[in-house]
């Protein structure tokens, strides 16, 4: 997963925002501005839900990827502490320090 990802999710709601229902009577101006803002806020609910999981998603898998010495889209590599030889070997030293904690 690459950050594009996470870019198109928010071309994708931003352009979700400016659709308006069609096909809805209104009996006045006040009801169709209180319906319409009731839609945005439940928009921008899910919109920010959705972009926060494929955030999350790409941090997580990013981490993993320094953690092991990979190299992001432009080739940044972090200087690292900690030398994993792969996920596994990460995931079992984050899961043995869990235990240590509970």
């Amino acid at each position: 997963m690459e950050n594009q990802e996470i870019l198109d999710e928010i071309s994708f709601w931003d352009s979700k925002m400016n659709t308006i229902p069609q096909g809805i009577t209104f009996n006045n101006s006040t009801d169709e501005s209180n319906y319409l803002q009731s839609v945005r806020n439940e928009i921008i609910d899910i919109a920010f839900f959705k972009i926060y999981i494929k955030f999350e998603k790409f941090f997580t898998m990013m981490f993993e990827q320094y953690c092991i010495g990979g190299v992001n889209q432009n080739g940044y590599c972090p200087n690292r502490k900690l030398n994993f030889t792969d996920t596994g070997h990460f995931l079992a030293i984050i899961q043995k320090k869990i235990m240590n904690l509970l």
